[in-house]
């Protein structure tokens, strides 16, 4: 089975604060980094999310949990699908599986850690997340394939 993005999906990847915050409700920095953590795993594996798995280690609970909807939202491993898994540990890291043995675990950085550990005032929030969506992946994360 081939699955494509249809036109209007890949219009929404163009804009992808909107898309967060229509899947998510609101845009934060933590639903970002799970969002940029997605897609990357969509460009550096080079398979869509019918042909891979994901294991989301960031907690069961918000704001830190916000970050597994991102994953969702970026590499399309969806709960319906049965393709991702999320546990309780507060690491902040997923480990994508490929259909054909690829791997990539992407684990965000100590220091954006930290600065997430700062308090956040809603202009903050909005702020950090522009940032984050723009900063390059080796600023926001550790990155290893295989």
């Amino acid at each position: 089975m081939h699955h494509e993005l249809g036109e209007a999906a890949r219009r929404l990847d163009e804009e992808p604060l909107v898309l967060i915050e229509r899947f998510h409700g609101h845009v934060g920095p933590y639903v970002v980094l799970g969002y940029r953590t997605g897609r990357l795993a969509i460009d550096r594996l080079g398979v869509n999310a019918f042909k891979m798995h994901v294991e989301v280690r960031a907690g069961t609970r918000p704001p830190k949990s916000c970050y597994v909807d991102g994953v969702q939202l970026g590499s399309g491993c969806t709960l319906g699908k049965g393709n991702i898994a999320a546990g309780d540990e507060v690491t902040m890291e997923a480990r994508f599986t490929s259909d054909d043995g690829g791997h990539l675990h992407v684990r965000t950085r100590p220091e954006v850690l930290d600065r997430l550990g700062q308090r956040l005032d809603p202009g903050d929030m909005q702020r950090t997340s522009e940032e984050f969506i723009s900063m390059s992946d080796d600023d926001l994360f550790i990155i290893s394939q295989d």
